[in-house]
């Protein structure tokens, strides 16, 4: 069960009671005995809150516009989650379940089987030009028109165990509701017919109820033929149910069929969404419609008919798909990047509330290359205008995840390749459904010779070596392969929460893609001088304003540096029981921090007897108890030299530990801190802190360097905050 489920009156989410394992025996023991009594169960625990959402905000606020969605208790829901598992393991042991019913069925691909088996079987009659007439069939509040007692006697039916059954008629006859509209409370209502949204439960009592249909369908024998053999009437997800003949009068009959079942177990067409279409060798036939009780099915409009999410006529309708998709997806998008989320975050919501939108037509809608390369440059456009991304940094690395040095942005291309290869796995790796058996014939549903996951790791690593190979883009990586393991190279990418400008600024400045004096001469060829800006003595390259410029040293430097040694400095006050901000920013060092057992030092200059040249760390931390003493020094070098620069640090203050030692008779010890300027640090450094007292994150660390860095590129190159 989801950890976010909304809870229900009591307030409970789920993640308490996942996590507070102590109380599991004794819900257990409470849930089993009201399984054993179910006349013993509580009014609460089948008590909801109803929210009223409104469907679509152009229409007008009339109750049909409206779907109800119930926030369950959520003992209850894991109670219920359960026995929806016990049940749907009955019915698929012993194959109740009709294979027309992909709702609620484990294993399946759901919406995308039934759209690949009605691809099928219009790419067929498109193929044969044969007669097909099919008609699409919408119920009216469907999940609140499914009496109880019809509920009840299916479970009889198909043999559902005692137990479960007296449980499921105490509780429906329990089962109440507040109804709210924003945070306004309109009543309290008794569930006399229909079941909730919002339970697990509810969607396997919904398909059992619907399963005689099915079976009265199979029995009229009135179906469409392929070409290859197989038969089919009816397809259902759900209550979205759609039927297939092979000549009008049959269509007919069968419309009728499914309206005499509906009528008798009270639930009602939709009009307004039902409709039909008949075509007459290989070409569609108007007609007048079918009139039956209380409503006219008419035939389907050139503008077509969304049947699970995908607009159709007499077949689907790609065009109008996909101008539908990339509308809704550039929407989301720019909501997305409209938010004040973290840049990590903002490619985590466009991955998973944007693609989908254009995922979903994968293996169902066919796209060209160029349609999709087009979508991905429309993303990347968009990115640079809400300065996510550089106009000149690596494109392959965009598309790479976050532990390879990437954005982890998904390619448009290759999830809708990916989502044609899993759906074709799964097709062909399932045996026992004759439905997906009839679309093996079909020339776009043939089987791969990889698997979908071994070919998106092959081009997670083709790209890989593409970003490599590049003599620009590709020179940070190949550079710092040699200092750093994968682990900690791009660690920051992952852990450390910047806005997008700036995840996107450093980057780029890793790609060597920013406008620097030497890129402009060497690179753009706009400019004849490479000299620094700023020292005037080196050539201006990304490395060399980051971490060699002379005068930017004395000053610019030293702010990048100290922001780094004051978290390392705040966390060893929180060791020693000191008082702290609770801002790492807002955190001013004091030059002597001392207490009982401590003694810490700030950028002090030690007295010796003899002459060191290096004689003022960063931080000195004294345990007085131990007797120990720490000679912490912090460095922000260029990428390239932090292992180098590791080295360094211990070796320049050998010295001054010997000295300590002796004179302050404390075993001691020097520590470096070194952390690259954007961002990779070696394997050593978390074992270097781990020296240090207290709890130090390295995230924490990075970031505070890489804000320095990217502060020091905005000023240097007269960036604007978007880069």
């Amino acid at each position: 069960m989801s950890n976010w489920k909304a809870p229900g009156p009591d307030r409970l989410h789920v993640f308490w009671v996942k996590k507070l394992t102590a109380l599991h025996e004794r819900i257990a023991a409470q849930l089993n005995s009201i399984l054993r009594q179910p006349q013993s169960m509580p009014e609460w625990l089948v008590k909801g809150r109803t929210v009223l959402i409104r469907k679509d905000m152009n229409k007008e606020p009339t109750p049909d516009n409206y779907r109800p969605i119930t926030c369950l208790p959520t003992i209850w829901k894991t109670f219920s989650g359960m026995i929806a598992d016990r049940i749907m393991q009955h019915v698929t042991n012993n194959r109740v379940m009709s294979f027309e019913q992909k709702g609620a069925r484990p294993g399946s691909r759901g919406t995308k089987e039934q759209l690949a088996i009605d691809r099928s079987v219009t790419e067929d009659n498109k193929k044969r030009h044969t007669n097909l007439a099919m008609a699409w069939i919408d119920y009216q509040k469907a999940y609140d028109s499914v009496p109880h007692t019809w509920i009840t006697r299916c479970l009889e039916i198909y043999k559902i165990d005692k137990k479960i059954q007296q449980l499921i008629q105490t509780a429906m006859l329990q089962w109440k509701t507040m109804l709210t509209h924003g945070k306004t409370e309109l009543g309290e209502i008794q569930i006399k017919r229909g079941i909730f949204q919002g339970d697990s439960l509810s969607p396997v009592l919904f398909c059992i109820a619907l399963n005689p249909l099915s079976q009265i369908l199979h029995k009229t024998g009135k179906e469409y033929v392929l070409g290859n053999g197989h038969k089919i009437n009816h397809l259902l997800y759900m209550d979205d149910l759609k039927l297939y003949s092979k000549k009008e009068e049959d269509l007919n009959s069968l419309i009728r069929s499914v309206r005499s079942f509906s009528e008798d177990i009270g639930m009602r067409f939709g009009f307004n969404k039902c409709a039909r279409l008949i075509i007459h060798r290989g070409k569609v036939k108007e007609t007048t419609g079918l009139e039956v009780q209380d409503g006219i099915i008419r035939d389907v409009l050139k503008e077509g008919y969304k049947y699970l999410g995908i607009p159709q006529q007499r077949t689907n309708l790609a065009d109008v798909t996909k101008n539908q998709a990339r509308k809704e997806y550039k929407r989301r998008l720019k909501q997305v990047l409209k938010t004040r989320l973290y840049g990590s975050y903002k490619i985590e919501a466009i991955n998973a509330f944007a693609i989908p939108v254009i995922s979903y037509t994968g293996g169902v809608i066919k796209w060209t290359k160029q349609e999709l390369d087009e979508i991905n440059r429309q993303t990347r456009k968009i990115l640079n205008m809400y300065g996510g991304l550089h106009p000149r940094a690596d494109v392959h690395r965009l598309y790479l995840p976050r532990r390879m040095g990437g954005r982890g942005l998904k390619d448009i291309a290759e999830v809708i390749e990916d989502e044609n290869r899993s759906l074709i796995e799964h097709i062909w790796n399932t045996t026992d459904d004759p439905l997906l058996a009839l679309v093996k014939s079909n020339v776009s549903y043939q089987q791969k010779e990889d698997t979908h996951v071994s070919w998106r790791s092959q081009k997670i690593q083709e790209r890989e070596a593409k970003w490599k190979e590049k003599p620009l883009h590709g020179q940070y990586p190949r550079q710092i392969e040699q200092v750093t393991d994968v682990k900690t190279r791009y660690n920051w990418l992952k852990t450390v929460r910047l806005k997008i400008e700036t995840e996107a600024l450093l980057t780029a400045a890793q790609d060597q893609a920013l406008k620097t004096k030497a890129h402009n001469t060497y690179i753009t060829k706009t400019a004849t001088d490479p000299k620094c800006r700023m020292c005037g003595i080196a050539d201006e390259t990304i490395a060399h304003l980051l971490s060699g410029c002379q005068t930017l040293a004395a000053n610019i430097y030293t702010t990048r540096h100290n922001e780094v040694a004051k978290c390392i400095h705040r966390d060893i006050c929180k060791s020693m029981d000191v008082q702290v901000e609770e801002q790492p920013w807002k955190h001013q060092p004091l030059d002597i921090t001392e207490t009982e057992d401590f003694k810490l030092l700030w950028d002090f200059d030690i007295c010796t007897d003899r002459h060191i040249r290096a004689r003022r760390p960063d931080l000195v931390l004294v345990n007085k108890r131990k007797k120990c003493t720490l000679l912490i020094d912090i460095s922000v070098p260029d990428d390239r030299n932090i292992k180098e620069k590791e080295r360094e640090k211990i070796e320049k203050y050998q010295d001054l530990r010997i000295e300590v030692q002796r004179l302050w008779n404390t075993k001691t010890e020097v520590v470096p801190v070194v952390i690259g300027a954007l961002g990779a640090y070696t394997p050593k450094l978390k074992r270097y802190l781990e020296k240090i007292p207290g709890t130090h994150n390295i995230p924490e660390l990075m970031k505070a360097a890489l804000l320095g860095s990217a502060h020091i590129l905005r000023r240097c190159l007269d960036l604007p905050e978007s880069w």
